[in-house]
């Protein structure tokens, strides 16, 4: 316990260190957060010393005026009946302490002897010196843990009383009064606060990682992870700041990772994380800031309210973020972009936990949440939004979200018409309406282009949310989706990525806008950027780009390179013994392949790989059996049906394939509609329909057949896609039409764009075996010299590019090793 407990301001350190050294060589012990140890709880420290010092200094001046920390330990020091307030400038102290009159030391320089000095030892004089302990130096610098960060001065209370709060915290939400925290502990460090962002650019990076939930109720999941939502929003708004955006930050939710490999895979400096529990209506809240290069913590708080607490909460973590690494609050506040309003609190926590499971597209249990909060407060405008948002979703997906018999499109109407009257500024709500009119306005079928009028309303919306919240992901997204010039949508994407390049459908149609206009260099500087940032979440993902661009080389090397390092997942797995057999390791490829079927805890998955197994083994009676199994799982995957039709036409059955193929696909086989509804599955060809018609052409159905290969060219025509799949899909279609001349020169063409995938399932979309398929999607070109000859030409490649590969990687050998302890094994 020590004689005297200084609250300052960090600028003003130097002048408190003098302070302090002085009363110390008069006979005084002091207590300022330079005392602090390492690894000590830091608020208990804070808060035993002050409730325990004799007096307490509140060193005013123009920056301790605008600190709510010093404004509340004088608070306390005022209540214990304890506080010595003294001004360290010529700024007066703040409102509500100007009563107190304050010794003025602005001018003092250190001199124990001075009549300023003198004055404050008189003022001192009551207390008994019992603890007096002898000068001791700051705290030593510790590079390898602290770096230049030292403990502020002052505790961290923030417990902001009602006359202040509207001074202290700068919010969107200033019509809101917040009542006081029950209990509010907290650390800080006491260098004076500046801007800490890169040299370069001026701007400092923060990212927010999950909040834990630290609820007995793993219900609560959702919410914490809605409040880390709105939380990271907030400060992602503020000028000076760079934050990730969500999903780059979720990737790192429930991993045990060392902060400085986070902050090294998010590329920030800086981190906030924290916990929550929320019982009842008792919530508590903590976070921590920590220096993302050493993995120090800058100050850590812990807020325990009532759930009805959790917007001044969030106001004042997100104060506290910017004062602390910007140094100030710019002059445009901490501006919430999705400012909810005057709302219950239980309302929000369900729009929260709504939000969180949106974003997990669970779509029915969002739906619910939304609906129950808007039940509780129809004033509600964002949890209104994203009600209808559910609703057209649902309307263009043909399911049902409601259980009480109201309709999908009702819902919607109700809901945006509402949310629109309450905040029709709101780019939330903007993007909404966007949504609204892109999936609500009509019935539309899954893929199909939709109302054009609509989706032009809908371009407008997002435009007018994005200019709202330039930061808005979803609009940036769904503007870009829209969008008809190429150019424009590449630059969309680029501000989605900036923003948030964990988002990987964002990626992904970055990379395919890449792929259309041939910039194979751009879409390959992505996917690699992904790898290096990312690679758990990115390396099929580069893989498929290889694949796409004709590159199987590079396809290798990112599914052999660092053969167990992160990123190996099932599908890299799977997309490994693919690359095998295209590179004519055939054993090797269904080794790998019945080993997966063997190890994973999926039995779906567990079927799928042995259909491929099955396949590259040309066992086309066990593929059928598989097939069949698939076919019949309950939850049947959309390809079910054209997997079993393809199987079934292998072995000589294709009466029953038809009927399979036709249960998924009547427009087949309706003479009396001749536009057929071709869709450019995977933008190469509508595969069902491909499937539809080499049936058709086995039971001697050939103008039926013919109608569908028409159809699939014609629409093929106005395929974006372009690259080496597109061309050999339309050597398959023009190889069945009849005209060989035209299906020789587009797979020459394909030949020319990459295509050396000539064994294995890689070539999703098109083959699906190889060139001696069972189902004859080559058979019109099989004698065809043109042919022969660009197969022996990949086939020579393809060796060629498997001795790199093997030189770099040694796959065959790892293989071989596998393959042997599977044997010993099973002897």
């Amino acid at each position: 316990m020590a004689d005297i407990f200084i609250s300052y301001a960090r600028p003003n350190r130097d002048k408190i260190e003098k302070l302090s050294k002085a009363l110390e060589a008069s006979g005084y012990s002091v207590w300022w957060d330079r005392r602090i140890e390492i690894g000590a709880e830091f608020s208990k420290d804070i808060e035993r010393e002050l409730n325990e010092a004799k007096a307490v200094i509140v060193a005013w001046s123009a920056d301790a005026n605008q600190s709510s920390w010093v404004k509340d330990e004088a608070s306390a020091a005022h209540e214990q009946q304890k506080l010595i307030p003294v001004r360290l400038d010529t700024e007066r102290p703040p409102i509500g302490f100007r009563q107190y009159q304050s010794l003025d030391l602005s001018d003092w320089r250190g001199d124990t002897e001075a009549a300023p000095f003198q004055q404050l030892l008189d003022a001192l004089k009551s207390i008994p010196k019992e603890g007096v302990e002898s000068p001791s130096p700051p705290m030593a610098r510790q590079s390898t843990i602290l770096s230049d960060k030292r403990i502020w001065g002052g505790a961290l209370a923030l417990a902001v009383v009602v006359g202040l709060a509207a001074v202290a915290i700068i919010s969107s939400r200033d019509s809101r009064s917040e009542p006081v925290a029950d209990t509010t502990s907290s650390t800080k460090t006491n260098e004076a606060p500046a801007a800490k962002g890169d040299s370069a650019t001026g701007a400092v990076s923060l990212a927010v990682l999950p909040f834990v939930n630290m609820s007995s109720d793993p219900e609560q999941e959702h919410f914490a992870d809605g409040l880390t939502e709105e939380l990271l929003n907030w400060l992602a708004n503020v000028e000076g700041l760079e934050v990730p955006g969500r999903t780059s930050s979720f990737r790192y939710k429930g991993k045990l990772e060392d902060m400085r490999e986070i902050g090294q895979g998010l590329n920030v400096q800086y981190l906030l994380e924290g916990s929550v529990r929320l019982s009842g209506d008792q919530l508590r809240i903590t976070a921590q800031l920590i220096e993302a290069e050493n993995g120090f913590h800058l100050w850590s708080q812990t807020y325990d309210r009532k759930l009805d607490g959790i917007f001044a909460i969030q106001d004042e973590i997100s104060r506290l973020v910017v004062t602390e690494l910007l140094g100030a609050i710019p002059e445009s506040g901490i501006n919430n972009p999705a400012a909810v309003g005057n709302v219950d609190a239980k309302a929000h926590e369900l729009y929260l936990e709504g939000r969180a499971l949106w974003n997990a597209r669970n779509l029915p249990d969002a739906f619910e949440k939304f609906r129950a909060a808007t039940e509780i407060d129809p004033n509600h405008a964002l949890a209104q939004s994203y009600k209808a948002v559910l609703a057209a979703y649902a309307i263009h997906n043909g399911f049902t979200l409601s259980v009480g018999g109201e309709s999908n499109r009702s819902i919607m109407n109700a809901a945006i018409s509402r949310a629109v009257s309450l905040q029709p500024t709101s780019a939330d709500v903007l993007f909404a309406q966007g949504w609204v009119q892109e999936f609500g306005a009509s019935m539309q079928s899954r893929g199909g282009s939709g109302d054009s009028a609509a989706k032009t309303l809908a371009l407008g919306f997002y435009d007018r949310a994005v200019r709202a919240n330039p930061r808005h992901v979803e609009a940036l997204h769904a503007l870009s989706r829209i969008t008809l010039d190429s150019k424009r949508k590449i630059e969309l994407l680029n501000r989605v990525l900036d923003i948030d390049f964990g988002l990987v459908s964002a990626r992904r149609n970055l990379q395919d806008n890449y792929l259309q206009l041939e910039d194979f260099d751009s879409a390959i500087q992505l996917a690699e950027r992904a790898y290096t940032l990312m690679p758990e979440t990115s390396r099929a993902e580069g893989a498929i780009l290889a694949r796409n661009i004709g590159d199987i080389e590079r396809m290798g090397e990112y599914l052999f390179r660092d053969w167990s390092g992160p990123g190996v997942d099932e599908f890299s797995r799977l997309l490994r013994a693919a690359v095998l057999a295209d590179l004519g390791r055939m054993e090797e490829a269904v080794f790998l392949l019945e080993r997966e079927v063997e190890e994973t805890s999926s039995p779906n998955w567990a079927l799928f790989t042995s259909l491929q197994a099955h396949g590259l083994r040309k066992q086309s009676e066990s593929e059928l059996a598989i097939a069949e199994q698939i076919y019949n799982l309950k939850d049947r995957p959309r390809w079910a049906n054209g997997a079993l039709s393809e199987s079934l036409l292998a072995n000589g059955d294709p009466q029953r394939a038809l009927e399979i193929i036709v249960e998924a696909r009547p427009d087949l086989v309706q003479p009396n509609d001749p536009q057929i509804n071709i869709s450019m599955f995977n933008s190469v060809f509508d595969r069902e329909a491909v499937t539809g018609a080499l049936i058709l052409d086995k039971l001697q159905r050939h103008d039926e057949a013919d109608s569908i290969w028409a159809a699939s060219i014609d629409a093929s025509v106005s395929d974006p896609m372009t690259g080496w799949r597109q061309h050999l899909a339309r050597a398959i279609l023009h190889g069945h039409s009849g005209d060989i001349d035209a299906a020789i020169s587009e797979l020459q063409t394909a030949y020319d764009k990459g295509f050396r995938f000539v064994y294995s399932f890689n070539c999703n979309g098109c083959i699906d075996r190889d060139f001696y398929d069972a189902n004859g999607y080559f058979e019109p070109l099989f004698e065809e010299t043109e042919f022969q000859q660009i197969l022996a030409q990949i086939e020579a490649e393809n060796a060629a590019t498997l001795a790199r590969l093997d030189e770099r990687h040694n796959i065959l050998a790892r293989v071989r090793e596998m393959m042997a302890k599977d044997d010993q094994a099973g002897e």
